[in-house]
Order: C-alpha cells, then structure tokens, then sequence
C-alpha cells in the first residue's frame, strides 16, 4: 500500500493544477467567442440552421454578412454571462494556484460564477430574441417575426446555478467564520 502524500505534496499539486486550470479558462473565454464568430460566418450555412431560426419564416439557406452578423449578435448577448463566469473561475484558481483556497474572496468568485449561470439561464432565450429581430429589422426574413427559444438547456442552467449559488453562500459564510475565529485567537 502506498503512503499518502503530505499536506505540502498535495498543497503543490493543487497549486499546479489550479494554474493549468486557470490557463485552460483563459484559453476558453477566447475561443468560445471566436468559435461562435467564426460558426457564423465560416459556416453560413450551418448558421442559417441554428435551431434559434428553424422556427422563423423565410430564413435563407446561407446566411449573409449581414445575417451572420445578426446572429452573431443574438450568440454574444447569450454567451456574455457564460464567458464573464468562466473569467471569475480563472481567477478563482488563480487564486488556488497562489494558495487562497478556503478565502472569502475565493466563495465571492464561486458566487460570481454560480450568478453567470443564472444569468446565462435568461440570456439564452434573450439571445434567441436579439437574433430574430435582428434578422427581421435586416430584411433578412421572407416574413418578419420573432423567436424565443427556450428549452431544458436553460432550466438546467437555473438549477445548477442555483445550487452552486447555495453552495457559494455556505462556503462564503464559512469562510467569514473562519476569519472571525482568527482573530478572536
């Protein structure tokens, strides 16, 4: 049977892999965006089919600049509070990396991060909506018309989020009774 590691052994794996962590969320707060921009205009016509649009009238088979664009516009308002909360998890596990695990500042990003998918779970169909009368405002419709897609995607995030939100205040308000406790020693 193999001994188990030290308390300093396991601090500097956490550490290392707090930090590749946080370069891995750095990395995906850029390619997301630039995935979802490159979808729209490197493929317009997979985008003509985003299930945003299958509902809506006259959608043409390949998107234009324009209607790219439009979708484009309608992505960046839903992924906003995905990317902002993939932001605060960096810094969270920068914060790890650098040895601030159990801190209130670390259950404030935890916190921040359960908010962004609660965020996310309106910005969705929000997103849905930005499209279509983007797209209807355009001329880029055969019938003007607006589209709210919303599905268990967004209920899902609204239960995750809310139970990381509850999760967050415990490790916040533990996080506070240990600085207290702290003191008073």
């Amino acid at each position: 049977m193999r001994p188990l590691p030290t308390r300093k052994a396991l601090n500097r794996r956490l550490a290392a892999a707090s930090r590749a962590m946080a370069r891995a969320l750095g990395l995906a707060a850029v390619a997301v965006p630039a995935g979802a921009a490159a979808y729209c205009f490197a493929a317009p016509g997979w985008a003509a089919r985003h299930p945003w649009l299958t509902g809506l009238d006259g959608v043409p088979p390949v998107l234009d600049p324009v209607g790219s664009a439009c979708l484009l516009a309608g992505m960046a308002v839903a992924l906003a509070p995905l990317v902002w909360g993939v932001l605060q998890l960096r810094l969270l596990f920068r914060g790890y990396g650098s040895g601030q695990v159990l801190t209130a500042e670390a259950a404030s990003r935890f916190d921040r991060f359960a908010r962004s998918l609660l965020a996310a779970a309106v910005a969705g169909p929000l997103g849905s909506l930005v499209a279509s009368a983007a797209l209807s405002a355009a001329g880029r419709l055969g019938t003007p018309g607006l589209s709210l897609a919303f599905g268990s995607d967004e209920a899902w995030l609204a239960l995750l989020g809310g139970v990381l939100l509850l999760i967050a205040r415990v490790m916040l308000d533990a996080a506070l009774l240990a600085a207290d406790d702290a003191q008073i020693l």
